[in-house]
């Protein structure tokens, strides 16, 4: 060989050299990188919403879950109770009887009317007006609960500065009762009548145990 020439070595004749594709160098990151550039380009093709009211697009190359809801379904409406809503503020039970005292006189007058229709024809109007005597008796008891709270809360205060305990039988509840609506007809000036009334009543209630000649 010729001195200054260099040698040209041919790596196809040495049988240790392995020669693969391109693809093959790469390994397992060229899959990934395929893998990315794909769903960046699926995000392109994704356009922005030109509101936020619009409808949300999307792909149809990627599959829907199982569980995914596609289609927003309305809420349902929820029918709320005023009596047990929190909105509607606290029960006041005075307020309440300031606002609506009047129905205790519109019930009195309707049991009245019924009981006047009643007496010519009995069956149809019996139930209605047993429901609104019922009312009424209920009403009276109320009143009468709150008539004995209060005396009981005084009680309480006389006890407290060394007053012995006094303690009200059927009859003094009763009598509070009648004092306490006396009073109330005081300050509307209705004693006279209410009494005149409560005499005619006793009277015709005394008459019919006296003979028919002391009548």
């Amino acid at each position: 060989m010729r001195k200054g020439m260099s040698i040209q070595r041919n790596d196809e004749d040495d049988p240790n050299v392995i020669y693969g594709s391109d693809s093959d160098d790469s390994g397992p990151e060229s899959g990934s990188n395929l893998k990315g550039g794909r769903e960046a380009r699926e995000k392109k093709e994704i356009k922005k919403r030109t509101s936020k009211h619009a409808p949300a697009e999307m792909t149809s190359k990627r599959p829907v879950p199982r569980y995914r809801q596609v289609v927003e379904l309305p809420k349902k409406e929820e029918h709320r109770d005023p009596r047990f809503n929190k909105f509607s503020g606290k029960f006041n039970e005075g307020l309440f009887k300031r606002s609506y005292g009047f129905l205790e006189d519109t019930k009195r007058t309707k049991l009245k009317s019924c009981e006047r229709r009643w007496s010519r024809r009995k069956i149809p109007l019996k139930k209605k007006s047993w429901s609104l005597s019922k009312q009424i008796q209920k009403q009276k008891e109320e009143k009468q609960k709150n008539i004995q709270r209060q005396w009981k809360k005084s009680e309480m205060e006389a006890v407290k500065q060394g007053k012995k305990a006094f303690y009200l039988k059927k009859s003094d509840k009763e009598k509070l009762a009648l004092y306490e609506q006396y009073k109330k007809l005081g300050e509307g000036k209705g004693v006279d009548k209410f009494l005149e009334k409560r005499r005619k009543k006793n009277s015709a209630s005394e008459k019919r145990f006296l003979p028919n000649a002391r009548r």
